[in-house]
């Protein structure tokens, strides 16, 4: 699945590619549905360490590092506190639509 999205071939894609993948363009409850895979503890916030087991058990991507997931969520983590609540994600989402 990676390959299938990785455009540049470099191993990497962006958050917003790989939530795009995952829930494409929705409504709010689907979007609040694709938001929970992510959210694995339901506490209202995707973290690094949800991002990189998604990546790792989800799409078998053993490469992602804790780092990587890191600049992927500060890319889309707009008022700088570490984490995508839903508004972020949202805001994202309709970006990619």
């Amino acid at each position: 699945m990676l390959g299938e999205v990785d455009g540049d071939g470099d191993g990497c894609i962006s958050l917003e590619t790989l939530m795009n993948q995952v829930a494409g363009p929705a409504c709010e409850p689907e979007l609040r549905e694709t938001f929970d895979i992510f959210d694995t503890d339901h506490d209202g916030k995707i973290t690094a360490e949800e991002l990189m087991a998604f990546y790792k058990e989800k799409l078998g991507d053993e490469r992602c590092t804790l780092e990587d997931c890191r600049l992927m969520i500060a890319s889309v983590d707009k008022n700088g506190d570490g984490f995508v609540c839903f508004d972020d994600f949202s805001r994202m989402m309709e970006m990619q639509g």
